[in-house]
């Protein structure tokens, strides 16, 4: 007795341009969430690992009242200026005799 392969009838065979569709939109999903974005939705569901991990991030915040401005260093004109001062305060507190 020989075995019978049934074959379905072309109606019933999806064309392999709806397989390519299938495909195509099988790949076009979201993205997941960024990195950042997962830890802070873990954390607002509560875990304590992911909100720690974001106020290590985050780094450490100055207390109202307490943040001091940030000087950029001097330029070298500015560095001139001030040794050029610097020689004349000098000069004033210790006046020459003039005697050589």
């Amino acid at each position: 007795m020989m075995r019978r392969m049934i074959r379905l009838p072309p109606i019933a065979r999806p064309p392999i341009a709806a397989w390519f569709a299938l495909c195509f939109l099988a790949s076009c999903q979201t993205e997941p969430p960024s990195f950042l974005a997962q830890s802070e939705q873990d954390c607002r569901q509560g875990d304590q690992l992911a909100c720690r991990m974001l106020i290590d991030l985050r780094g450490p915040q100055p207390a109202l009242g307490q943040v001091q401005p940030v000087r950029p260093p001097p330029t070298q004109a500015q560095r001139d200026a001030a040794a050029i001062l610097e020689g004349m305060r000098r000069a004033r507190a210790n006046p020459s005799t003039g005697e050589d």
